[in-house]
């Protein structure tokens, strides 16, 4: 799991500086969903 946090964080870093989009709520609740995906399937 936290190779995967940090595989985010190291997109997000990226692509937010680039397009600089670091205030959509879009991304925020994308993120969360994922995050929460992750965190189901390793519970499974």
């Amino acid at each position: 799991m936290k190779y995967r946090l940090y595989k985010l964080a190291q997109y997000l870093r990226g692509g937010m500086g680039y397009f600089g989009i670091s205030e959509i709520p879009e991304i925020d609740g994308w993120i969360r969903r994922r995050i929460r995906l992750c965190y189901w399937k390793q519970w499974r």
